[in-house]
């Protein structure tokens, strides 16, 4: 944690050089002061922007797109997405990818969004080969492209390929130059990347980076694009998806192995960045606070957060789930570290005093909970429903779904949960809420 005067002193030095003209301080204010003072934060943006900054027009694009700090209008934010991307923005055409995909402010475009990703990945792009590569371990038949892709990414230390090449070599127990080369790409995504699964692979600790990281030795030329491309005429989705009933009513569904492992690890990492403290919802004001009842940390998946791996999860969510991807909230990520806990809680949505809730009246009643175990190396944090007295705790990469209402579509009592405190080690777990009707984060 920062001294608060140290923190002062440098907020005063980022002042002292926006107000010089250096860009890059300038969108750093912009970004630093947004949640404080929108009309100060956008002037500050407008400077960058106007002094040529690629990442200040990126975000501006994308503050648009979500709608949350300022008016949502994506005509604005695919333009300045679009601008940001003549500007070499790498992030730029990775979000217009993920928007093509699933529909944001477009008619939903699953070929435009791939077509983005495999032009990046064909010109270098490390974040395009590591989308291609998880994209290729969702079919069968593209695993061994799949490894190639994800070595490419890994040399490029795209943070994410980096843990999940490395994984995949030491987990072999081999000795020799690749066993070495992969050492030193996971002491990278520890060291640098954080990556919550580096930083604890056993003998990270002894593994160490050189002061110059050595180039690519892999070219994405020398791939065969139009096999790629043919892979995915829609987002892969598995061939088999079994489960299990739990209990018929309420209705609690388990599914085994629903993510692969390289996809439990694939959320952590992409989520590590945006965690903040969990929040639950005043049954009075009806906003979102921070309060003891929940103690985890948590991130959601907004749009603008989304990548082709992300959208391929929801498309097989909603197969799962039987309900269209449309109705899904957003896709979340939950942390638990040990003496945290989620107090038994419905996922139902329940009228204020007024006997209303704009919630329900604008999307409908949250209909389906989806929860999947991203990890297991913990001990306690079962997930229990208390009024049944069932208690589960499933594996990596299992899926449980329940339904939180009744036929009559009222509350059913009966789903009331808790998320048992974590005992040791730390718990990761993915959430979808799935509403009755077309979901929409405000009006």
């Amino acid at each position: 944690m920062v001294d608060p005067k140290e923190y002062q002193r440098r907020l005063q030095n980022i002042i002292q050089q926006a107000k010089g003209g250096n860009t890059d301080a300038q969108y750093a204010l912009a970004v630093i002061t947004s949640r404080q003072n929108i009309e100060n934060s956008l002037g500050w943006m407008q400077k960058a922007i106007d002094g040529g900054h690629a990442g200040a027009v990126y975000t501006l694009g994308a503050w648009h797109i979500q709608g949350t700090l300022i008016d949502q209008d994506f005509d604005k934010g695919r333009a300045l997405l679009g601008k940001a991307s003549a500007m070499n923005f790498d992030d730029a055409d990775m979000m217009l990818a993920a928007l093509n995909a699933n529909g944001v402010g477009v008619t939903r475009d699953w070929q435009a969004g791939l077509a983005i990703v495999i032009k990046k990945a064909r010109e270098g792009s490390a974040r395009a080969l590591c989308q291609l590569a998880f994209l290729c371990f969702m079919k069968s038949d593209a695993g061994e492209v799949g490894e190639t892709l994800l070595q490419a990414a890994a040399e490029r230390f795209d943070m994410l390929a980096l843990f999940a090449y490395a994984k995949r070599v030491l987990d072999k127990k081999d000795t020799g130059p690749e066993a070495e080369k992969a050492k030193m790409f996971m002491a990278v995504a520890a060291q640098r990347g954080k990556h919550p699964g580096a930083l604890i692979f056993p003998g990270v600790e002894g593994f160490s980076v050189p002061e110059v990281l050595p180039e690519p030795t892999f070219e994405p030329a020398d791939l065969d694009w139009a096999l790629i491309e043919s892979y995915f005429p829609t987002p892969p989705l598995p061939e088999n998806l079994s489960s299990n009933m739990l209990r018929e009513s309420p209705h609690i569904e388990v599914f085994p192995g629903f993510f692969t492992f390289e996809e439990t690890d694939y959320l952590i990492g992409m989520s590590v960045r945006h965690l903040n403290p969990s929040q639950v919802v005043d049954p009075i004001t009806g906003k979102f606070i921070q309060d003891e009842y929940r103690s985890s940390s948590d991130m959601r998946f907004w749009p603008t957060l989304q990548d082709l791996v992300v959208y391929s999860i929801l498309e097989r969510i909603s197969v799962a789930s039987g309900e269209p991807i449309k109705n899904q909230e957003m896709l979340g990520i939950l942390k638990y570290e040990p003496g945290q806990e989620y107090k038994p809680h419905g996922d139902f949505l329940t009228p204020d005093f007024s006997g209303k809730n704009p919630e329900v009246e604008r999307s409908g009643q949250r209909k389906k909970t989806f929860l999947v175990n991203l990890n297991e190396e913990f001990t306690g944090g079962e997930t229990e429903f208390v009024n049944i007295g069932l208690k589960t705790r499933g594996k990596k990469g299992d899926g449980l779904m329940f339904i939180n209402v009744t036929e009559a579509n009222e509350p059913n009592t009966l789903t009331i949960h808790a998320g048992r405190p974590i005992i040791e080690g730390i718990k990761w777990l993915s959430t979808m809420w799935i509403r009755e009707k077309e979901y929409k984060s405000h009006d």
